[in-house]
């Protein structure tokens, strides 16, 4: 899904600048609430929900290039690589906090044996943390950066 998105998002990108954020923000909500969806699943979640959330992850790839595109647009030339890597770290590191985090919660449930169910239920909504900053973090830049751009 992450290869027909990138042309998608770009496109929308180029066509409408001011709302790149907002791009951004239904993407990641996109996520969350696929997260949401087949974590409260009563039951083991129906395959086509699992694909749904596996569509919604993927599609997270391309939406993250969105920070790339606010990079170029909004620093001075000479502070592009520098945020360039802030966009890069930002995502990688993300990642595996919320990996280190699952992996410690498993442990925490199971004492590492046999995991079921509910361990990973459990386990997989420590991500939660992890999308309340980044969205903070996307509200609050949006703020500045329109602030600082509409002068």
């Amino acid at each position: 899904m992450a290869v027909p998105a990138g042309p998608v998002v770009g496109r929308l990108t180029a066509r409408y600048p001011r709302d790149r954020s907002r791009l951004a923000l239904i993407l990641v909500w996109i996520q969350v609430a696929a997260w949401a969806v087949t974590l409260l699943w009563p039951a083991t979640p129906p395959v086509w929900l699992l694909v749904v959330l596996i569509v919604a992850i993927a599609m997270g790839g391309p939406g993250s290039n969105i920070g790339f595109d606010y990079i170029r647009t909004s620093q001075p030339l000479q502070r592009v690589g520098t945020g360039t890597g802030m966009v890069i770290m930002g995502g990688f590191i993300a990642c595996l906090v919320s990996i280190l985090l699952v992996g410690l919660a498993l442990d925490a449930l199971t004492g590492g044996a046999g995991y079921d169910r509910r361990s990973f239920t459990l386990a997989l909504s420590t991500q939660a943390p992890i999308y309340l900053v980044g969205l903070v973090g996307i509200y609050l830049s949006r703020r500045r950066l329109r602030a600082r751009t509409s002068n």
